[in-house]
Parts: structure tokens; sequence; C-alpha cells
């Protein structure tokens, strides 16, 4: 987990940085939520778009609550409350347009 977290960080290449973010959204733990929250207005938009996928977790994601990293997955997620919920409902309208073609 720590070494998808760093390779996450801006030095590195955009591909790298891109494909850790996608790889810590399907860990489903605490530290990639974390991190999710830390990098949604990221320059880079492979890096930007996997991290408001996983972001949006946070408004049901009851174990991030409890994890050690609870205080600031919450002030992350006060201070983009408003997009989380945009972001959530644009992928709810891109998925039902997916199964209903």
């Amino acid at each position: 987990m720590a070494q998808l977290v760093a390779l996450t960080a801006p030095g590195e290449p955009p591909e790298r940085r891109a494909l850790a973010m996608q790889l810590l959204a399907c860990s489903y733990e605490p530290e990639a939520l974390l991190t999710a929250l830390r990098l949604v207005d990221d320059p880079l938009p492979a890096v930007r778009a996997a991290a408001r996928g996983d972001a949006c977790r946070v408004l049901w994601d009851r174990a991030a609550a409890r994890s050690p990293h609870a205080d600031e997955i919450r002030a992350l997620a006060e201070r983009h409350r408003e997009r989380l919920t945009v972001w959530l409902a644009e992928t709810r309208r891109r998925n039902r347009a997916l199964r209903n073609r």
C-alpha cells in the first residue's frame, strides 16, 4: 500500500501516477481513500479521474471513519462535499446510460 501511495507523488511519471491511483482505488483501504481525497484536484486528468472515482467512496465507506486517517478523511470529505455528490451523480448517470445501450 505504501509503495502505491508513494507512486502517486507529483515527481513520478504521469502514467505511473495514474496507474498507482487506479490500483489504490481497487484496494478499498482507508489509506487509499485518503490518497484519493488528496488527489481530486491533481493536474493530470488520468490521476484526477481515478482519484475522484475513488473519493466518492467516502460517502458510504464506514471503515474510513474508524481508521487512523479518519480526521483527515472527514476534513477533506467536508471540503469536497458538494463536489463529491455531483461526481457520484455523474457516475451513476454514466453507468445507467451504459446499461441502457
